[in-house]
């Protein structure tokens, strides 16, 4: 994977105008911050969807969020840490994808050859 590239200041400007200037919440969770961002309340410019699963960097993937929302995505609601990607299956899934194409690519050079 590609290392994170550093939001620049246009981009952070742009994501700030998309969301007015305010926290979203987190639908997903039937949050609604709407807390506004002054130069007390910094944004944290956060990605929407797991970056080390759908490899989106780019800035539409990412959204303010405050420390508090922040903190309750990472860590979940109740406060206990939520399962990341190293805790889910998202790497055996990986995994098994770059398996079978492995295993394509081998069934076919053996075909090719009249040993499948």
């Amino acid at each position: 994977m590609k290392p994170r590239r550093a939001l620049s200041d246009g981009d952070k400007r742009f994501v700030l105008t998309k969301y007015g200037g305010r926290c979203p919440g987190l639908p997903a969770l039937a949050i609604s911050c709407g807390r506004s961002f002054t130069k007390f309340v910094r944004p944290i410019f956060d990605h929407i969807g797991q970056r080390s699963i759908t490899r989106d960097d780019s800035r539409d993937n990412y959204q303010p969020l405050c420390a508090t929302c922040n903190d309750i995505k990472t860590n979940g609601p109740g406060g206990e840490r939520r399962i990341t990607t190293a805790g889910s299956d998202a790497g055996i899934r990986k995994k098994d994808r770059r398996m079978k194409r492995k295993w394509r690519a081998h069934r076919r050079k053996m075909r090719r050859k009249g040993r499948f």
